[in-house]
């Protein structure tokens, strides 16, 4: 059966993974839900969460951790793993032997899996994405060779960019990379010119692996069924110093805490705790821990405590000479980001992600948020202009009859006055597959100086306003 993961259960959801049927049937990555169900009318569909992604990536990565030291998953392709091979000839001679161990564990997991044990990082995942089974490449000249053959739509690249260059007569790997990175660049933007560089190795880099996430458990067995959110706090309190012990003996801090709750009578409660960053600091993950016990009441008598300590490995920084003091503090903002996670659930920390949409507030979605970072753009010389976009469009008074938005005057608790200058219409239309759409947008300036965004929805017959420019 056709399945596919989209960002979103809609129409114009985009296409983020499918398996073997879609593929055949002439689904792509990147094509729009509704263009991939017109090719298969059985297509079934699902959103997967970020999370739930991470979670099992998480999983798998130290599954193949028991076969190789060095373990890499691949950001752009999400359930690519790059693994080191070398040193491990004495526990593993036959390489053959050693990529039917990688395929059993995943298999054993409920996953099929192509391993190939090459030279490169493309000449390996290339050859992954056309085959099955276990391959092992005598040679970089033949890996390379094999390489070249490889059709760029078994890539899963945009289906946008696989199009646009089976235009001009690029279907393979091998005629992309006879082209010149900066014809390519020109013709085909940024995607075009990365996906060169990844074709002709441009862009090879050696292996990065992930550092390894251990855990150490504790396990309380209570004499007497224990309801006191205080005490158990104190039972806690009596375990953490073994589990950072632990820890401590594999170099390792803890990143989380996990916690299940096993009451009388049956049933169970569970929740985890995260600190900023990894710490071994007793207080900081003791308070996480009351912050949310305080918030979550006790779901009944807990007769059984089970406490999980997630480590990893942390990479000491050098001590400088001189210190600079920054104007944010960053590791202040996540501990009270972790704070904040503790008391009132992981959800409640999310930040904005642009994806495509074709009203202005479909354009943009709230996913969750892991650790504050300092910016990377360099100061401008002339501040960009920030246009807000309300959750819920505000309606606004119509403009007097015959007099289009000459006089009008805007109530509005944020911007007030009379509209000096108004420029547009910009239309936006559609919305078949619920209800027929037709805006017309405008920019408009108050005498006050408030810049609003605004625009008039000819099924309602009304103005509203979508959002302000500061």
């Amino acid at each position: 059966m056709a399945s596919v993961v989209v960002d979103s259960d809609r129409p114009q959801g985009v296409v983020r993974w499918m398996n073997r049927a879609a593929w055949a049937k002439g689904i792509r990555r990147g094509m729009r839900y509704a263009n991939a169900l017109s090719l298969a009318g059985d297509l079934r569909a699902a959103v997967v969460s970020e999370v739930e992604v991470r979670g099992v990536l998480g999983e798998l990565a130290g599954a193949l951790r028991s076969l190789s030291p060095g373990v890499e998953a691949y950001a752009e392709d999400p359930g690519v793993f790059w693994l080191d091979a070398s040193g491990l000839s004495m526990l593993h001679p036959d390489l053959c032997a050693w990529g039917e161990s990688l395929r059993r564990v995943l298999d054993e997991r409920g996953f099929r899996a192509s391993v190939v044990v090459g030279f490169t990082r493309f000449g390996t995942w290339a050859l992954a994405r056309v085959g099955r089974g276990v391959r092992v490449v005598e040679s970089a000249c033949d890996e390379r060779a094999a390489a070249l053959e490889v059709r760029l739509e078994r890539l899963d690249v945009e289906v946008g960019l696989v199009e646009a260059l089976a235009r001009v007569g690029v279907h393979t790997v091998g005629a992309l990379s006879s082209l010149s990175e900066a014809g390519v660049a020109q013709r085909f933007g940024s995607a075009g010119r990365a996906l060169y560089r990844l074709v002709s190795g441009a862009g090879e880099t050696p292996l990065r692996p992930q550092h390894a996430v251990d855990e150490v458990v504790s396990v309380v067995e209570f004499e007497r069924a224990e309801s006191d959110a205080i005490r158990l706090l104190f039972w806690i309190k009596a375990r953490l110093p073994v589990l950072l012990a632990q820890l401590e003996r594999r170099a390792m801090y803890l990143s989380s805490l996990s916690l299940r709750l096993c009451l009388e009578g049956g049933g169970e409660s569970s929740w985890v705790v995260r600190p900023a960053s990894p710490t071994r600091e007793e207080a900081q993950i003791l308070e996480l821990v009351r912050l949310r016990l305080e918030r979550s009441a006790l779901p009944g008598e807990v007769c059984v405590l089970h406490l999980k300590a997630e480590g990893r490995e942390v990479v000491e920084e050098q001590v400088a000479l001189w210190v600079e003091n920054p104007r944010r503090d960053l590791e202040a903002a996540n501990r009270a980001l972790a704070r904040l996670r503790a008391e009132w659930g992981e959800e409640v920390v999310l930040r904005l992600q642009v994806r495509e949409g074709h009203l202005p507030e479909a354009r943009f979605s709230l996913v969750p948020m892991g650790e504050l970072s300092a910016p990377r753009a360099a100061r401008p010389d002339v501040f960009p202009l920030i246009r807000r976009v309300f959750v819920r469009a505000t309606p606004l008074p119509s403009p007097p009859p015959h007099a289009r938005h000459e006089g009008w005057c805007v109530q509005h608790p944020v911007a007030g006055g009379r509209l000096s200058e108004i420029a547009g219409p910009f239309h936006v239309s559609g919305g078949w597959w619920r209800r027929e759409i037709h805006r017309t947008y405008h920019y408009a300036e108050t005498e006050s100086g408030a810049l609003l965004w605004m625009y008039y929805d000819r099924g309602r017959r009304r103005w509203f306003q979508q959002g302000e420019v500061e």
